[in-house]
């Protein structure tokens, strides 16, 4: 089911309408006057040690973030690209974004912004536990296996996995979160012609 996205909040980056101009737009949607603008999605799935699913089929058109389910409480994360070790450090959690989801708790993190058009998976650290950090974007034709890796000898360290802001699916030490690119994509309904960099840069000199 296409998607039309109306901004009733402050920033609304990727959002066609407001509350003024929504119901102009009802009788363009009616005539057919509109475009479709299909986006990517990410898609996951949890295994256990012995590489059972715990869950699958998760999707999310913003991100997917990994983050500890008690307040100030630093994780340690390992990030594996394509079986290749690329990430292991200490923080908040870790966001993965797509770029629809860049605008959003991606952007908050001081992650960058990308345009929702293009196909590629940003991974932006929260608050990491280091001087030199910065976000990856990655080929959205990678896999990336995130585990936790313990800090205490009691391996009690409760992290939660959340597909755009849903449930918290426990991650547990042995176990492993498998996100990629969905196979599945986002259809958003287009009604203006500005396009992306545009309407950046009317919501930044708007702030």
């Amino acid at each position: 089911i296409p998607l039309l996205g109306v901004n009733r909040g402050h920033l609304g980056y990727l959002c066609e309408l407001d509350e003024v101009s929504v119901f102009p737009a009802i009788g363009r949607l009616f005539s057919g006057d509109f475009e479709i603008e299909e986006r990517m999605l990410l898609c996951g799935r949890l295994t256990d040690q012995e590489g059972q699913v715990l869950e699958d089929d998760l999707l999310a058109l913003n991100d997917v973030v990994i983050r500890g389910r008690e307040t100030l409480q630093v994780i340690r994360l390992s990030a594996l690209v394509d079986g290749e070790l690329l990430y292991e450090k200490d923080g908040d959690g870790m966001i993965l974004a797509t770029p629809t989801g860049s605008t959003a708790y991606n952007l908050s993190a001081n992650g960058p912004i990308v345009d929702p058009t293009t196909e590629m998976i940003i991974m932006t650290p929260i608050n990491p536990h280091t001087l030199f950090s910065r976000s990856i974007v990655l080929d959205a034709g990678v896999s990336i296996d995130i585990s936790l890796v313990p800090r205490r000898r009691s391996g009690d360290e409760p992290v939660a996995v959340c597909f755009d802001g849903g449930r918290g699916i426990p991650l547990l030490p042995g176990q492993v979160l498998h996100v990629e690119k969905s196979g599945k994509t986002a259809p958003f309904v287009r009604l203006t012609r500005m396009n992306f960099l545009e309407r950046v840069r009317v919501k930044i000199q708007a702030e």
